[in-house]
């Protein structure tokens, strides 16, 4: 998969560094491209439109089976920590609507440094 802001290529599926499961690591906004046998000289990168069709199939897999989608209804002074090598995250619309609609919502992301990289 190749990241469309830095043509970062990394793989679609790896094993989470803890668990050693199969792990999917993708962003449905920031992908340019699928690129199979990446890891190959036999390199074929996916088009636009084939990248897309791939990344509604995910998305289309995901959202089919929704006792896996968690949505937080935020109240005042809520405080969330995920495994973001573990969960997908999506803004929901509801949090997109002007702040005289919704208030003022502040997110602060921190990074943790991990003990291993991702690898294929």
């Amino acid at each position: 998969m190749v990241s469309d802001s830095r043509d970062i290529v990394h793989p679609l599926i790896y094993s989470h560094p803890e668990t050693g499961k199969p792990v999917l690591c993708f962003h449905l906004g920031m992908i340019g491209a699928f690129v199979q046998n990446f890891a190959t000289k036999q390199q074929k990168i996916f088009s636009p439109e084939q990248s897309q069709q791939v990344l509604d199939q995910i998305q289309d897999e995901i959202t089919k089976h929704s006792d896996l989608i968690y949505h937080h209804k935020y109240l005042p002074g809520d405080f969330i920590i995920s495994d973001n090598l573990a969960v997908g995250h999506e803004a929901s619309p509801d949090t997109q609507l002007p702040r005289s609609q919704i208030g003022l919502r502040v997110m602060h992301r921190v990074t943790i440094a991990g003990k291993h990289r991702p690898k294929k």
